[in-house]
This record gives C-alpha cells, sequence and structure tokens, in this order.
C-alpha cells in the first residue's frame, strides 16, 4: 500500500540512477507489475523513507528493502544523508538535491528553521494546530479518547510526504477545520465529495499555518485553492485539503510549495527556508 493505491510485484535488482554519473548497480528495488490508484504514466514511487523503527506501528511481520540514500552514501556520490527539494509554484520547475543542501537554492541559508523528527520510518514530526491569517488567529486540535501515540499532549502525528498532493487530515479534525476556514470568508458554498471539498472559488481564501514541532509552516491560498472549470474561469474550485481514513495527518505538496526542505536524516530533522525566488516570510 501507498496511500489510497495498492501495488503488486515482486523484489527485483537492476542498476538505478538518478543522473548518469550517480548510480548503483544491483540495487534491489520493488518490481510493481500491478497496481491501482496511480494515475498513468507512471514509472513508479521512489521512496526516500528513513532507516529507522516505525513509530506507530510494531514491524512484526515487515521486511523492508535497502535505503536508497544510504547507497548513495556508501557508493561515495554523496557525503551527507541528506536530500532537499525546491518547491515552486505549481507549472514552473522543480527539483530534489541529494547530499550537502545547495545554499544558491536558499533565499537566505540563515532563515533555515528545523523542525525535529519522531524516531520513525516516516518523516513524521506532531502537528499541535493551524492559524488563519496569521498566528494570532491560532487553534488547538484538542485531545482524543483511546489516540494511543497518534495523539500526545493535543498534538497528532503527522507525516511529511511530497507524494500526496493534499494535506490530508483525520476526520475528527476535518469538519471543525472547514468550519473555521469558511469562517474567514464572504461565503460558504461547498460541499464535501470523496473526501475533497468541492467549491465557489471565493477571492479571499485565507493563508493556513500548520504548528509542526515549534514552528509554523504557512500555506497560500493559490497553494490550496485549485480551478477545476472546464474553461479555468473560476467557476468551480477544489481545495487541496482532504479528509482521510487514517487518524494522523499527511502534510502534502502544499505545505512544500515556495520551500527549499532540507531532509536531513542523520540529525533527525526537517527545515524549511523561503527558496531563492519565493516570496514567502521565513518560518
Amino acid at each position: 500500500m501507498y496511500g489510497a493505491a495498492s501495488m503488486r510485484g515482486t523484489e527485483w535488482t537492476d542498476n538505478v540512477c538518478v543522473t548518469s554519473l550517480a548510480c548503483l548497480n544491483d540495487f534491489e528495488f520493488f518490481l510493481v507489475t500491478d497496481q491501482e490508484g496511480l494515475k498513468e504514466p507512471v514509472d513508479g514511487i521512489m521512496g526516500l523513507a528513513r532507516n529507522k523503527p516505525f513509530y506507530l506501528s510494531s514491524e512484526k511481520g515487515l521486511s523492508r528493502g535497502p535505503s536508497y540514500m544510504m547507497g548513495l552514501v556508501n557508493a561515495g556520490l554523496i557525503s551527507t544523508n541528506a536530500f532537499s527539494f525546491y518547491m515552486a509554484p505549481y507549472g514552473n520547475r522543480s527539483w530534489i538535491d541529494f547530499g550537502e543542501p545547495k545554499i544558491e537554492s536558499m533565499r537566505d541559508s540563515e532563515d533555515v528553521a528545523f523542525i525535529e523528527l519522531n524516531e520513525d520510518f516516516f518523516w513524521s514530526a506532531n502537528c499541535g494546530g493551524f492559524a488563519l491569517n496569521g498566528i494570532e488567529n491560532g487553534y488547538r486540535w484538542g485531545s482524543r479518547k483511546n489516540a494511543g501515540k497518534t495523539v500526545s499532549s493535543g498534538a497528532v502525528y503527522s507525516i511529511f510526504d511530497t507524494g500526496a498532493s493534499a494535506i490530508i487530515f483525520p476526520k475528527e479534525y476535518f469538519k471543525n477545520f472547514l468550519k473555521k476556514l469558511y469562517s474567514e470568508i464572504d461565503g460558504d458554498e461547498y460541499e464535501v465529495a470523496s473526501g475533497y471539498v468541492v467549491t465557489k472559488c471565493y477571492e479571499d481564501f485565507p493563508t493556513i499555518q500548520f504548528l509542526l514541532g515549534s514552528k509554523w509552516v504557512t500555506i497560500d491560498a493559490d497553494e490550496y485553492v485549485v480551478d477545476i472549470s472546464d474553461n479555468q474561469d473560476r467557476s468551480i474550485c477544489v481545495l487541496l485539503l482532504s479528509q482521510g481514513d487514517a487518524d494522523f495527518f499527511v502534510m502534502g505538496l502544499p505545505l512544500f510549495m515556495d520551500y527549499y526542505t532540507v531532509h536531513d536524516d542523520t540529525n533527525g530533522q526537517i527545515g524549511f527556508v523561503p527558496h531563492s525566488t519565493s516570496t514567502k516570510s521565513p518560518i
């Protein structure tokens, strides 16, 4: 399983390259022979999870393949077990850097703010709450009964995942979040269909901030409001904010937009900084 997708296949080995000059020979990976849930054409998914135990569940009965990042380190192709995403606005060129973060990809390297991660197979931290149009207008998620390790002191376990197109909410929090969101807007014409919000394309959707660890990460309206009308006339939009079946958050692509994000596995942290052409404020 990967999010809403299911895949079947077998273990395989081949030469795997990120560029023609950076190849791992006879690298073992999962060859997908059949899948459901991924839109074609998709060549595959490059998993960059951490070499850590699962935070929420036991690993009994599970197996994992080798780490591509550790393979790059062990082959001397990179010196640091880290990778970074440069996420430009939709329709513009974005990329990933392996190894040492690129200073030239940051607007100001002194503004990198790091979020401490859980000891986890996934890139995860805890989300303490959200704010709308500024952190002075903030809200806590609150605790839940029988939530186990998913909720700790009102902060909810959250996975960082560029493979998810939306911010995916636990259903327990989604309804109240939408109520707060639309209270900031001049109108409330929307419906939730298959977990997604189909809405009138209001011009005053607020910025959203999520409190991850001790840092507030900002998502601007044009990063989560998408025009889906046939004529692109803003007659109907969808929000890249959805309700999922899991009891944790998946912090998908909108969270990364206009940032350069440094995934530092060695030190167990993820850093956010406005990328070189971003207009966002530092977090």
